[in-house]
């Protein structure tokens, strides 16, 4: 990557972060908070002579002598709308399906995404990806688990993806160690760390090879590798992965989720601005003098002022004054700002929703996706800028699962990945919903069970085991019941011997408490 493409990467991170915080806006700056003061001046040529009209007489123009200060409004309508974006869309986490039908690899799979946390890093990824614009993410096994990084310029890292000769993604990360400027390089190979300039001290060699996690083998800080511009390698060190997949999956996007509003939103600050500086000038009511000769006095507070009137008593009787009604700013203005306000939701595709709407509309789930039709088609559509890093994220994530449990399989196994937005919903009729489902035999239990968010794996072997406790109970404790009963309370039986000359064979005859009867 060439140092013009670095820097116009840095510069839009930059753009993007500025966006973002409310005290870079435009309306912070001295051209739009402060109101200008204009002077008339004759108007000169390049001589520095008087301009003349055509009746010899100089001509006047207005010139900006002072600028008088404005009240600013600002508001953080970028960061909301941008961190709303990143929690509908990864809100839910992603999902991992296996394909193949190979249950048991399915479920040993999505057991160590929950275990390593990959939701709450898909989740800061996605953050970072719409508040500046990229992320990326590391993963690398550190004592035999899976662990995980988020490289974000929000935690000071620039990122700068590439591609080697084999075209083989090549990703380096620029940020600062130990107060000086270091570099990791992610291939397909190797995991390399460069520090900039020479050893300092002992105290930086220890305070480095503390550092443990990727970096397997630890950092080498007397490595004898450095570079002809006095970089050394702290680091190299083959990867994890297996050839041909990079363990650092880069993310980007071509925009901030507000981007596509940020003028209407300057002209949003803009404009209530004025209105507050027009609401801070009016907020007395200005006294109209009628008389000859005026005097504006000295303020004696910090709102108001006092107009005098000097001249003779004749003069001074003539004289009028009165206190004119301010003009009503909020109503002069309401329309704009609400226009605007309304292009901004529109266009972003935001939701804003008010407590009046639920009082006077069903708080059911169907209602409910109804008000963020737009959020979920937003959502819909910016995915597919997302999915082909995901599936490498789910790539890099098979071999080092596979690498872990020594199954091969699990790293060549077919599987499909995607993320279904977050939006609020009525949890009490979501699960009727899906018992319905299991009821009619239209679903699984398992997949109900998933759907619902239930993330365990092991609770469905224990649902069986319970219900076949259950069932056990039910038909054991009352039979046990029983044969205790009868044995207790139960009379007893007597039998008599019949002698047959006849045969050998000797009847019974069994006498029960209603009678006697003969078994042959």
């Amino acid at each position: 990557m060439s140092l013009d493409d670095g820097c116009y990467m840095l510069l839009t991170q930059e753009d993007f972060c500025r966006e973002n915080d409310p005290m870079a806006h435009d309306i912070n700056s001295k051209y739009m908070s402060l109101r200008p003061i204009y002077e008339v001046r004759k108007k000169l040529d390049a001589d520095g002579k008087d301009v003349l009209d055509e009746e010899g007489k100089p001509i006047n123009e207005w010139h900006i002598v002072d600028f008088e200060p404005v009240e600013t409004v600002r508001f953080g309508l970028q960061r909301r709308i941008n961190t709303s974006k990143a929690a509908f869309m990864a809100g839910n986490g992603f999902w991992v399906c296996h394909e193949d039908k190979d249950h048991d690899l399915g479920e040993k799979l999505n057991s160590w995404k929950d275990s390593a946390g990959l939701d709450t890093a898909w989740q800061e990824l996605v953050k970072s990806c719409y508040l500046t614009g990229d992320g990326a993410v590391y993963q690398y096994v550190h004592n035999g688990q899976l662990r995980y990084e988020v490289f974000s310029y929000l935690k000071g890292d620039v990122l700068f993806p590439d591609y080697d000769e084999n075209r083989n993604p090549v990703l380096t990360r620029l940020y600062t160690l130990r107060g000086r400027r270091a570099v990791d390089i992610f291939t397909t190979e190797r995991v390399q760390t460069w520090i900039e300039g020479d050893k300092e001290s002992e105290k930086d060699a220890s305070w480095f090879m503390r550092f443990s996690g990727w970096f397997a083998k630890g950092l080498k800080w007397d490595s004898v590798k450095t570079s002809e511009d006095g970089w050394r390698c702290l680091a190299d060190n083959t990867t994890q992965t297996p050839a041909g997949i990079n363990p650092c999956t880069y993310f980007r996007v071509s925009d901030l989720p507000s981007g596509i509003a940020n003028q209407e939103i300057g002209t949003l600050e803009k404009a209530c601005s004025f209105v507050a500086d027009g609401v801070r000038a009016n907020s007395q009511a200005p006294l109209f003098v009628k008389a000859t000769n005026i005097d504006n006095l000295p303020r004696t507070d910090s709102t108001g002022k006092i107009i005098g009137v000097k001249g003779a008593v004749e003069e001074l009787k003539a004289a009028d004054a009165k206190f004119l009604t301010p003009p009503n700013l909020s109503d002069i203005a309401t329309i704009d700002i609400a226009n605007k306000q309304k292009s901004i939701r529109e266009s972003t595709m935001s939701v804003d929703i008010t407590p009046e709407i639920f009082r006077a509309a069903d708080p059911s789930s169907s209602a409910i996706k109804l008000l963020f039709t737009d959020t979920i088609i937003w959502c819909k559509n910016e995915f597919v800028h997302l999915y082909p890093s995901l599936v490498c994220l789910v790539d890099v994530f098979k071999a080092l699962v596979a690498k872990i449990e020594g199954d091969g399989k699990i790293a060549t196994m077919r599987t499909s990945c995607g993320s279904d937005p977050w939006i609020p919903q009525n949890d009490s009729e979501v699960l009727k919903r899906e018992l319905d489902q299991v009821a009619y035999r239209v679903k699984s239990r398992k997949s109900a069970m998933s759907d619902i968010g239930n993330n365990h794996i092991e609770d469905y072997e224990q649902i069986l085991n319970e219900w076949k406790e259950e069932l056990d109970i039910k038909a054991r404790v009352p039979a046990v019941a029983k044969a205790e009963v009868q044995e207790k309370y139960a009379e007893q039986q007597e039998t008599i011997e019949v002698e047959d000359s006849d045969n050998d064979s000797k009847p019974k005859i069994d006498n029960s408490a209603k009678g006697k009867s003969i078994t042959e």
